[in-house]
């Protein structure tokens, strides 16, 4: 009898050393993320860890044009600042800084969802702390070539850096590059589809695949660049990951990249690793000035902002600031997470996610 027990604590023992290495392990491959020793990111006073604040979606004025007029830019903005607080801030912008109206650019699609901001929030946004903005996305064309070339004039002269998008595909695939004291980290930026691709006599983008991949990683490093991040636009609205997404993934990470960050769907996605390359799958927005289908499409309305840390051997971990992102109920605004809160987006952001404080903390395979 007592060798049967021993047997039986030994199996029940061996299942819960087995699922505790699956609730630590990469969903995406990998291997296991040691935890993380003080709270939330443990570094070696005095740290030399330069950091970079990545937001998502971002849409200035629009619905919110009211409450700016009654209350100023700079209240409905005050909590985002903490939100991106490090060295350097890169968001995704997803409406044209122009003042072309709807149909007024000879090219303009016409869309159902069609945006223009206007372009004095450049310059909110770099007061906010942001230094340079992703400009590829399913937004770029939305006043056609026009509305792309004012993005860029409007940014420049906010102080903003903006990339991802040109009138030819050698500006549009130009690298954002960031100088750090750990090397130079270039940044290419990517989107799904074709609706706002750069082509013949036609600003815009470079559309997400393994050909401009590939070819965006290797021209960062030919122009000085040590560690390489992909900054992409996919996935489907207020949804879930895709599988699509995994396979994207998968390629961005056989292109040679050390980071992938995401945004496009609006919600927050997964955190994953995919062949040692650490994936950020969608931050959600981040300061969207819409009011947004959360509740319509029964999608949970907290994002995440992530500030990661590169040392002398690469990107070492990443903090996530969780706030809720649904302007029905925030007014227009991106208070922090309750306690409730983040322990709902931490949970469905994987295994790699440990709570720090009021911050989800993840640490890099090395």
């Amino acid at each position: 009898m007592l060798r049967r027990a021993l047997a039986v604590l030994a199996v029940i023992a061996l299942i819960g050393a087995a699922v505790a290495l699956f609730l630590h392990w990469p969903r995406s491959g990998g291997v296991p993320v040691e935890a993380v020793d003080g709270a939330p990111w443990s570094c070696a006073e005095p740290c030399d860890r330069f950091s970079i604040a990545w937001g998502g979606d971002s849409f200035l004025g629009w619905a919110a044009a009211g409450r700016i007029k009654k209350r100023g830019m700079g209240t409905l903005l005050a909590s985002a600042k903490e939100l991106i607080a490090a060295d350097y801030a890169v968001v995704n912008v997803e409406s044209p800084w122009t003042t072309l109206g709807k149909g007024e650019a000879p090219d303009d699609p016409g869309s159902f969802y069609s945006y223009n901001a206007d372009p004095a929030t450049a310059k909110d946004l770099a007061a906010l702390g942001v230094d340079a903005v992703g400009l590829a996305n399913n937004h770029t064309f939305d006043r056609g070539s026009q509305g792309v070339l004012d993005s860029i004039e409007h940014a420049r002269a906010a102080g903003l850096s903006p990339f991802g998008t040109g009138p030819d595909a050698g500006s549009a695939g130009a690298p954002l590059l960031i100088p750090t004291p750990h090397g130079v980290v270039g940044v290419v930026a990517l989107a799904e589809g074709k609706n706002g691709a750069v082509g013949s006599g036609r600003a815009g983008y470079l559309p997400l695949s393994e050909e401009h991949a590939r070819a965006g990683a290797e021209r960062a490093r030919v122009e000085g660049a040590k560690w390489v991040v992909a900054f992409v636009h996919w996935g489907k609205n207020y949804a879930a990951l895709h599988n699509d997404q995994k396979a994207q993934a998968a390629m961005l990470a056989g292109a040679g990249f050390d980071l992938v960050v995401g945004h496009g769907p609006h919600v927050a996605q997964p955190v994953g690793v995919v062949d040692g390359v650490p994936v950020l799958y969608s931050l959600g927005n981040f300061v969207f000035h819409t009011k947004g289908r959360f509740r319509k499409l029964g999608a949970a309305s907290q994002s995440y902002t992530a500030v990661t840390f590169l040392g002398p051997d690469g990107f070492e971990a990443a903090e996530l600031r969780c706030f809720d992102a649904d302007n029905r109920t925030t007014g227009y605004t991106t208070p922090p997470c309750d306690a409730e809160q983040r322990a709902d987006l931490f949970g469905r952001l994987g295994g790699l996610v440990q709570v720090r404080d009021d911050v989800g903390v993840v640490r890099f395979p090395r």
